[in-house]
């Protein structure tokens, strides 16, 4: 491992370069904070702008993911799981580097940019650049929260002790797609899992738990009639299962508001049709990461 040429007295006007011995801690904590700035520190500018350079290409690909792929695929959730390693590992790799650089590198003379303000300044552009990332995350509804399931509303599709993860803030930039399971805040301060049947201006009636949109029944197969499990078939091919008995609730013919939309829980006997308004609407289910069911 070989430093950079130290500058002559030709280049520093005639002047002795200052000559300071550099600190392997800080050149470590300094790449842990920002990659190649530990070595930049150390008088490595051009390991420097290379290790920065990659590592600000790995958080723009993380950052463009976050903001432009649907975040309820297990692809995109692979995808950020591995770029948020490789940029942990990055980090690691950068620090240990520095600090072996100063470690081994003596006392080499100080250059221009061997000041407090340019490490800040790197320091602040970095950190502005890395809220690219979270700034999608948040657009995106990629910042995910995750929910252990209370009750069995939304069985045979979450049953009780189940945990899952939901996109957070989902709705804020998305719209709201029947089919999905949500979760709802209620008027109480509780929130609760449902599934959006309808949207604005359908003409909806649920009869015994069985759906009536636009006046036309939702397709309904039986999986098992003894357990009272069916699948409901909505109008734009999506598919899920669904508990009713005699004993569901009901709902009499009504027009979703504008703004508003018809929720229900799969579990027909337990979850009574609502219509809710939009705002009402908080994370969407992404991805079930426990599951009783072993099957």
């Amino acid at each position: 491992m070989t430093l950079e040429t130290v500058p002559s007295r030709a280049t520093t006007g005639g002047r002795a370069p200052t000559v300071k011995r550099r600190r392997w801690w800080l050149a470590a904590i300094l790449s842990l904070m920002v990659p190649g700035l530990g070595q930049l520190y150390a008088i490595c500018p051009k390991r420097a702008a290379w290790m920065l350079a990659v590592v600000t290409a790995v958080h723009v690909s993380l950052g463009l993911i976050l903001g432009y792929v649907p975040p309820v695929r297990l692809e995109t959730i692979l995808a950020v799981a591995v770029l948020a390693l490789l940029i942990i590992v990055i980090r690691l790799y950068a620090a240990v580097d520095a600090a072996v650089i100063v470690w081994y590198g003596g006392a080499p003379a100080l250059r221009p940019y061997n000041r407090f303000w340019v490490y800040c300044a790197v320091l602040v552009g970095w950190t502005a650049a890395s809220h690219f990332g979270l700034a999608g995350a948040r657009a995106n509804g990629l910042l995910w929260q995750p929910y252990v399931i209370v009750g069995e509303s939304m069985a045979p599709t979450l049953h009780a002790g189940e945990c899952a993860l939901g996109a957070a803030g989902y709705y804020r930039s998305h719209a709201p797609v029947a089919g999905e399971v949500v979760v709802v805040a209620r008027d109480d301060g509780r929130r609760v899992l449902s599934r959006i049947v309808a949207g604005p201006g359908a003409r909806v009636a649920v009869t015994n738990g069985e759906l009536e949109i636009d006046g036309h029944a939702v397709q309904r197969g039986v999986v098992d009639a003894a357990g009272g499990i069916y699948r409901e078939v909505l109008s734009d091919g999506v598919r899920y299962q669904i508990h009713a008995t005699a004993s569901a609730a009901s709902l009499p013919a009504t027009q979703v508001p504008a703004g508003h939309y018809l929720v229900v829980g799969d579990n027909r006997d337990f979850a009574a049709p609502r219509i809710v308004p939009a705002a009402a609407l908080l994370d969407r289910m992404s991805v079930l990461i426990f599951s009783r069911d072993t099957a």
